[in-house]
């Protein structure tokens, strides 16, 4: 959660002509999903979009909301749960790439 808050902060400084990736990582009946990217976007504005519409989703197959700028958590119960969050092109929040 620290890593995911520290990259959240990059994210706020990146420039507005990057393109933003809709990212998502969460847990499903207790198995861990890992950070893949869900959509690309020209701008943090559409992302954000996309964010909340993904969002609105979820919480219509029964998911709780909780919420930032560019970032928000879906929780079902204590086995499912998905983040979502609009990163720029620059960041991966999977980590650095192996040689």
């Amino acid at each position: 959660m620290i890593a995911a808050l520290s990259v959240l902060g990059l994210a706020e400084t990146a420039t507005a002509d990057r393109t933003w990736i809709l990212w998502s990582q969460g847990l499903h009946d207790k198995t861990p999903i890992t950070w893949f990217a869900v959509k690309a976007y020209p701008s943090l504005n559409e992302c954000k979009h996309g964010l909340e519409e993904a969002a609105a989703g979820l919480q219509k197959s029964g998911y709780d909301l909780v919420g930032a700028a560019e970032s928000i958590t879906a929780v079902k119960d204590d086995d499912n749960f998905t983040g979502l969050t609009c990163l720029p092109d620059t960041v991966d929040p999977r980590g650095p790439k192996g040689k």
